[in-house]
């Protein structure tokens, strides 16, 4: 079904497990509790899609545009997002353990309280991200852009970052926990 237009289309509920789904339009498409575990849909278009109970753990979104879903609560376990939009995307409470999100734009995405531990967000653009109360410990903040994030709460144990990483504009930094010693002495948080 590569290419495919189901813009509009209630797949609610549907088995699309392992389906392979490139460049298929799927904007506006209402995917409530659909198990997309393990499907391939680089290159598609998700915008505006109703993905409340979906499962996406183990899909493959390379270069995957998100405008305007809602991912809340949503289960993208190493999920491979690297490339892919998710600017202004609500992603509150998703569980993004183990995801790679290399190179994805995340420009003011929301990721209060997700889950995030164990992901690979090197080079991806977060500037003003929300991240109040997110699981980034073992993650990897290698080269991402930072500027304007919040990290308010944010558990940050084991995190891994960038020699010349950008904290300038960074918020919440003074509220996180278990930053790294030597992130608080480059810092100067101590």
């Amino acid at each position: 079904m590569n290419h495919a237009d189901l813009c509009r289309a209630d797949l609610s509920g549907a088995d699309l497990n392992h389906a392979i789904l490139n460049g298929t339009n799927l904007s506006d498409t209402i995917l409530f509790s659909t198990n997309l575990s393990d499907a391939i849909l680089m290159a598609a278009d998700l915008s505006y899609a109703k993905l409340n109970g979906a499962k996406l753990n183990n899909a493959r979104l390379n270069g995957a545009m998100f405008l305007g879903a809602d991912l809340s609560g949503v289960d993208l376990s190493r999920v491979t997002l690297n490339e892919a939009d998710l600017s202004g995307v609500i992603l509150s409470e998703a569980d993004l353990s183990g995801a790679d999100l290399t190179d994805a734009i995340l420009f003011g995405t929301d990721f209060s309280y997700a889950n995030l531990n164990s992901a690979n967000l090197s080079g991806s653009n977060l500037s003003g991200a929300i991240l109040n109360g997110a699981d980034l410990s073992n993650s990897d903040l290698s080269c991402a852009i930072l500027g304007g994030a919040d990290l308010s709460d944010a558990n940050m144990e084991k995190m891994t970052w960038g020699t010349k990483q950008q904290w300038e504009g960074v918020r919440g930094l003074e509220t996180a926990v278990n930053v790294p010693e030597a992130l608080k002495e480059e810092l100067g948080l101590n």
